[in-house]
């Protein structure tokens, strides 16, 4: 069959003469440049490496196009890709060129700022660092801190071998007290490496960590004089001196405040002691016989006027 050209001639015209209309506008518009700051990527960095210290993220890229190509152009549609495959540690400088930014079709790199960067690279290291718990406000009035304690208390962390040489320690922030606590507090946190300003030090385990937060009533202490030594044991009759000792007490606010002296003694066994010409030192007990077991644990003795006291043993049987 034969190709009839003048089949449909006038609509093949109008095709040919609206395509070289376009071709006059597009031929005929001026290219422009327009800068764009595009993220700086840095990809295929070695797995025994870490970057150290500032690193420049945006890449100033002038583009030549028509008009109507960069007018609708946004960041989006270019990259700016940094490959470190090859890359040894030390601080190396790595030149940007045209082939590591992806631009649309129609335009064209006019200029690349800056066109060299300098990065610096250290071996990638591993530590094991002490957590810092941190505690913010006070507990319900009459009632203290006690102490803080951190499960597990120690972490491992990861990064450039220099940063990680200044890290000595992670906090867990500061635990904020709502002033209301009279009781034990317990809080999961994740920790973070008290690390140098824009460092990439991290946790290598994102696992939270316990903190406990041990709350008391407030202590205080309290002397009380004349409290007579009792001579407890023994089948002689006995003489002691002193015969009253002083006693200084810490415990609870609470229970220090009503305590009265009648409620402490202070006791020598003599069980063991047979009658001789000199006197036996002994270490004088106090006991509270008038508290319960629960609140004597919770008292401490921090102060008596003598540590230890005379006996002396008669070589007399004792009326009882």
């Amino acid at each position: 069959m034969k190709f009839d050209l003048r089949k449909n001639l006038g609509l093949k015209l109008l095709s040919l003469f609206v395509a070289m209309i376009l071709w006059v506008v597009v031929a005929g518009e001026e290219d422009i440049v327009k800068d764009f700051a595009l993220p700086l990527e840095l990809t295929n960095i070695p797995s025994s490496l870490e970057i150290s210290g500032p690193v420049v993220d945006t890449v100033l890229v002038r583009l030549r196009a028509p008009e109507a190509i960069l007018r609708t152009l946004t960041v989006d549609r270019m990259a700016a890709r940094l490959d470190l495959k090859n890359a040894a540690a030390g601080r190396i400088p790595f030149r940007l060129t045209t082939d590591q930014i992806r631009i649309p079709s129609g335009s064209e790199i006019v200029r690349i700022q800056p066109e060299t960067i300098e990065l610096n690279l250290e071996p990638k290291r591993q530590k094991k660092v002490r957590v810092h718990p941190e505690v913010a406000g006070d507990p319900a009035e009459g009632f203290e801190v006690a102490h803080i304690s951190v499960l597990p208390p120690t972490i491992w962390i990861e990064g450039p071998e220099s940063e990680l040489l200044e890290t000595e320690t992670a906090t867990t922030g500061q635990i904020p007290l709502r002033g209301d606590e009279t009781g034990n507090r317990s809080v999961s946190v994740n920790p973070v490496p008290m690390a140098p300003a824009n460092s990439r030090v991290r946790v290598l385990d994102p696992a939270p960590v316990l903190v406990t937060i041990e709350i008391r009533e407030k202590t205080d202490r309290a002397s009380f004089n004349q409290i007579p030594v009792r001579v407890v044991g023994g089948r002689y009759r006995t003489q002691v001196s002193p015969a009253f000792l002083q006693i200084t007490l810490e415990g609870p606010i609470s229970l220090i405040r009503r305590i009265l002296a009648s409620d402490i003694l202070v006791e020598v066994s003599v069980e063991n002691l047979l009658p001789r010409d000199e006197d036996y030192r002994v270490e004088p007990q106090v006991v509270f016989p008038k508290l319960s077991p629960d609140e004597a644990r919770r008292l401490s003795v921090t102060g008596i006027s003598q540590t230890f006291v005379n006996i002396k043993v008669y070589d007399q049987r004792s009326e009882s």
